[in-house]
């Protein structure tokens, strides 16, 4: 019996482990509405915040509204979005440092970029980040709209 519950704790740390932040991820627990049946009966909307990690390295913040229809999901790109950029250390448990350096509707005496921000980031025996408090899971399918949206921005920024 100790043998099988070791094995099952090695072999949930090791999934834990195993997690790599790359590419898209949105929170657990969104709220979705449902668009008008006129515009589209099968449109669900949710205001969040979608994580993005680069292969080298990069790391961004996308507070946006994100579209969901069966078989897509992407961005918004009519709606207005807050964009943080920065870099992880590349561990988990790990650390990721950020700044604003972008928002649609500006606010009045705002200065971008922002100051740097700094929080910790860990994964879940269930494959699941941990970020500020919240729960995400990787998100394949959001990646393009994700990636067009920072192609602008994240360049010179992230420099």
């Amino acid at each position: 019996m100790k043998k099988t519950i070791l094995l099952l704790l090695w072999s949930c740390a090791a999934f834990a482990q195993g997690v790599k932040p790359t590419g898209t991820w949105l929170p657990v627990h969104v709220e979705w509405e449902h668009a008008p049946p006129s515009i589209s009966p099968k449109l669900e909307t949710g205001s969040t915040t979608v994580l993005y990690f680069d292969e080298n390295q990069r790391f961004a913040i996308v507070g946006c509204i994100v579209l969901r229809a069966p078989g897509r999901i992407t961005i918004s790109h009519g709606d207005g979005q807050v964009v943080f950029l920065g870099g992880w250390d590349g561990h988990l448990p790990g650390q990721v440092k950020y700044r604003l350096v972008s928002r649609t509707v500006p606010l009045k005496g705002e200065t971008l970029p922002g100051p740097w921000r700094e929080e910790k980031l860990a994964s879940t025996p269930k494959g699941y980040l941990l970020f500020e408090g919240k729960l995400y899971r990787h998100v394949e399918d959001l990646e393009p709209s994700v990636r067009d949206l920072l192609h602008g921005t994240a360049e010179a920024a992230w420099k």
